[in-house]
């Protein structure tokens, strides 16, 4: 008897330390989880960058991109990028891209004005922006922007922003869509 005793005093025991070495796991696990979600989140957060055109070519190009700003792994706009195309730049969307916001056209804040083209390549492709696309530049006439579709293009956006709001609002923006 007092063997079967003993085995039930330990099982108990067992148990009880079993429990405590979950609960003393659970609070490391739970503080390796949020670390690392800062840690990722904070990466994300340092990618942003302000992204323009460097030549014309096509959007999944990296050589048609210069970052201005920020930092960019591949440099080509991502979800989280400002982009600007100016410069007399033509832009062609050839995949499913993204971005934060769009400006076609140039802005006031770079040397280099002129008007920027976005085009879309057939097939179907879209370009979804977070946040807004403006179509033509600031206060000057030679910041026209404009925007060509073709049948089955897409643009997903928050809005649309057409026109110079500037001075001289009668800078000429188009929006040419093309059945195909």
């Amino acid at each position: 008897m007092p063997l079967t005793l003993a085995v039930a005093d330990v099982r108990p025991k067992l148990m009880a330390n079993r429990g405590n070495v979950v609960k003393g796991f659970r609070p490391s696990f739970r503080f390796f989880f949020f670390a690392m979600a800062f840690l990722l989140w904070g990466a994300d957060a340092l990618s942003q960058a302000v992204i323009r055109t460097n030549a014309s070519g096509n959007w999944s190009n990296a050589a048609t991109w210069v970052v201005v700003s920020g930092t960019d792994a591949d440099g080509i706009p991502d979800a989280d990028d400002d982009v600007i195309i100016r410069g007399a730049a033509v832009v062609t969307v050839d995949v499913n891209s993204f971005a934060n916001s769009v400006q076609v056209g140039g802005t006031n804040g770079f040397p280099l004005n002129g008007s920027g083209v976005l085009t879309f390549a057939a097939g179907g492709v879209t370009l979804s922006v977070t946040g807004g696309v403006t179509v033509g530049g600031f206060n000057n006439t030679v910041r026209n922007g404009t925007i060509n579709f073709v049948s089955g293009a897409n643009l997903v956006a928050s809005s649309l922003t057409f026109g110079n709001p500037g001075p001289t609002p009668s800078t000429n923006n188009t929006i040419d869509m093309t059945a195909g």
